[in-house]
């Protein structure tokens, strides 16, 4: 399988020495270290990277779309403890590569690695669970079995449009409503926003 259909940021992660990834004050403290570099190999892999649904599928392949409970990556419909998400990860290789000649995943990590430049203590717990399982299943995403997509879904302008309109009437809805619990002040030169209540409203 060439590195070339391996999103640039997964290669470099998984070229580091991480160590046994057992310690999250361990790992926390190396990637404070290397972010901007992590940050600036994501931001150009997620912009660059040739992702399988822009690629032509062998004729006769057969290709499943791991989505929702089936993404090993996406922590939803399944126990968030880094062991189950792991037993899951294995679970679901093993599964759908009975059948799939290419098991296909939104990419995930690119796009958020990218934005993390200064990554919060969530973030880097969250990367941590997330490098569990791609260590799991890196040998499948190097013998080509799993491959990633962009996760970006098509929309044409006039569906676009229609969304933004429904998004603009829902939040002058929810601004009328929950007006009371949002303030707003000047400070010095900050802007200081409140909104204190708001969840219990």
């Amino acid at each position: 399988m060439s590195e070339a259909n391996i999103p640039p940021v997964m290669r470099v992660l998984m070229d580091e020495d991480w160590g046994s990834l057992n310690s999250f004050s361990d790992f926390a403290k190396k990637y404070k270290r290397i972010s901007p570099e992590i940050a600036a190999q994501a931001e150009y892999g997620y912009e660059n990277f040739e992702y399988f649904e822009e690629r032509k599928p062998k004729d006769h392949s057969l290709v499943i779309t791991a989505g929702g409970g089936l993404d090993p990556f996406s922590g939803r419909d399944m126990c968030s403890e880094p062991k189950c998400r792991i037993k899951s990860a294995k679970e679901i290789a093993r599964t759908l590569g009975l059948y799939a000649d290419v098991i296909t995943i939104a990419d995930p990590l690119s796009y958020l690695l990218a934005e993390s430049k200064k990554p919060t203590t969530k973030q880097i717990r969250w990367l941590l669970n997330q490098m569990l399982i791609l260590r799991e299943l890196y040998p499948l995403i190097e013998a080509g079995i799993i491959r990633f997509w962009s996760g970006r879904v098509g929309i044409c302008k006039q569906c676009y449009r229609n969304v933004e309109i429904e998004i603009e009437k829902v939040a002058d809805d929810l601004s009328e409503q929950l007006d009371e619990y949002i303030h707003v002040e000047v400070i010095d030169d900050h802007l200081a926003i409140s909104t204190t209540g708001i969840i219990e409203s």
